[in-house]
């Protein structure tokens, strides 16, 4: 550890009593670049399909972990991909996402009790929120904001637009769902973000969010914050008639916008 330090390979810093402090994150980004190599050996020698398949097996080994309520599964997963070199947004939307929809359609087929359909929400969450912790910001990191508006009950994307952002580099604050506007405008007026991302899952009266998310996106333009909207409630119809930096469909499009706008001021 002291000679990859030495060598910038790890990074780390020094307490006052002359000790070496190294963050998580720190260990995590080493070790994603000492794996690049061979995971992308592995990769061309599968070919795509091989990924796929990868995939598929991921999602089932997540749902069933899911079901079962193995919350230490679920995080051990996390951080083995996240070892690999696998990204919040591929994480959330190719393995999370779908694992999910299958418990939700479940659910919807009386196969699963609502019991299990919100212990499999709050095990999501946690590791989620364990990942997000991880990530330390640097120093003049972009603050961004992540919240479901009022009327939204669903917590998660919110918890996941933040570790995305938070892995990018950017001080990401959850703020939960079922924010009202009137307290998200207080938000960016307090805390000063770059960025405010709202996911929109369910709306209740179409009318009064399009109004809502016009207002909030005439505040955010005039402090200089950028407003990124997604969620499957947000249908062409609805976005026809909305304003906003950004719309996006998934997590990694979401993703690639704040890498393009950069995580740090200046």
């Amino acid at each position: 550890m002291r000679r990859l330090c030495d060598q910038g390979a790890l990074e780390s810093v020094r307490t006052e009593g002359g000790h070496r402090r190294i963050r998580p994150a720190a260990v995590a980004s080493y070790a994603r670049s000492a794996t690049s190599v061979s995971l992308s050996q592995a990769r061309a020698a599968a070919g795509r399909s091989g990924r796929v398949a990868g995939e598929s097996e991921l999602v089932e080994r997540t749902t069933q972990a899911l079901v079962t309520g193995d919350a230490g599964l679920v995080r051990r997963m996390l951080s083995e991909l996240s070892l690999a070199g696998e990204s919040a947004a591929y994480v959330a939307d190719r393995v999370l996402a779908p694992a999910l929809a299958e418990l939700g359609e479940r659910w919807c087929q009386g196969q699963l009790s609502v019991y299990q359909e919100h212990r499999a929400s709050e095990i999501v969450l946690s590791c989620v929120s364990q990942a997000r912790a991880a990530h330390t910001p640097p120093r003049r990191a972009r603050r961004a904001l992540c919240a479901g508006p009022e009327g939204d009950p669903n917590s998660l994307a919110s918890a996941l637009a933040a570790w995305v952002l938070a892995e990018l580099g950017y001080a990401a604050v959850a703020l939960g769902a079922n924010m009202p506007f009137v307290s998200l405008a207080e938000a960016v007026r307090e805390l000063h973000p770059r960025l405010l991302v709202l996911s929109i899952s369910h709306i209740n009266e179409a009318d009064v969010c399009i109004a809502s998310c016009r207002a909030l996106y005439g505040l955010t333009t005039e402090l200089r914050c950028a407003l990124a909207l997604g969620g499957r409630a947000l249908t062409p119809p609805h976005r026809a008639k909305l304003s906003a930096d950004f719309f996006g469909e998934t997590l990694t499009h979401l993703a690639e916008y704040a890498h393009k706008r950069g995580a740090r001021v200046g």
